[in-house]
């Protein structure tokens, strides 16, 4: 006996695995990009932007870390075709693109990539989510 979300998973089309496994993929990225981002913003304060907003960088760096370690985990549950990882990650993507363009002021470059590759992750894992 198999759950919904197994059956689910098994009636997706080629297509729609290609693009699960490239936002899995994308998932991972963005999570070490977050990993990377926080660890910078813990040890090397000066290589962002010192702004009102963020005066307190050991604390974003920490929200980047646990964030790009809730990714890291969400994009293997993706690539292991757990029904949960999609939604799971087409939520920690979401966040993850809000949490980067709040860093537009402190690192631009950063953080427009951040959101992009965000996005990418939501669109990737959300073709053709509720289509039977």
């Amino acid at each position: 006996m198999t759950t919904h979300g197994t059956d689910q998973m098994a009636k997706r089309t080629p297509r729609q695995n290609a693009a699960s496994t490239f936002g899995g993929i994308l998932l991972i990225l963005i999570g070490a990009f977050n990993l990377l981002g926080g660890f910078t913003a813990l040890t090397n304060d000066g290589y962002f932007g010192r702004q009102i907003v963020y005066s307190n960088l050991t604390f974003w760096g920490w929200v980047f870390v646990i964030w790009g370690a809730l990714q890291l985990l969400a994009g293997a549950l993706v690539l292991a075709r757990n029904p949960t990882g999609s939604v799971v990650g087409a939520g920690l993507a979401s966040v993850s693109a809000m949490l980067w363009f709040v860093m537009l002021f402190a690192a631009p470059w950063n953080a427009l990539v951040g959101v992009a590759l965000s996005l990418l992750v939501i669109h990737s894992l959300t073709i053709g989510a509720g289509h039977r």
